[in-house]
């Protein structure tokens, strides 16, 4: 998962005035990398929730006991 992505995606915010102040360094780029840091840990987890559902269905039975 990229943040670059996400900016692809149009998830920024789009300007209010096109010729006013925009502060994407001072005011924006923080709280854009404060969500994206705080998602990743969702996004992991469901990632790996689907990807235990689609390859190790038979990894959750029991196994025969050793002899």
């Amino acid at each position: 998962m990229s943040s670059d992505q996400f900016v692809s995606a149009g998830m920024l915010p789009d300007r209010r005035e096109d010729s006013g102040p925009f502060s994407w360094w001072n005011q924006m780029r923080p709280r854009f990398f404060a969500g994206f840091r705080r998602c990743l840990p969702a996004l992991a987890e469901s990632v790996l929730k689907d990807w235990r559902k689609r390859t190790a269905p038979h990894a959750m039975q029991p196994r025969p006991p050793a002899k």
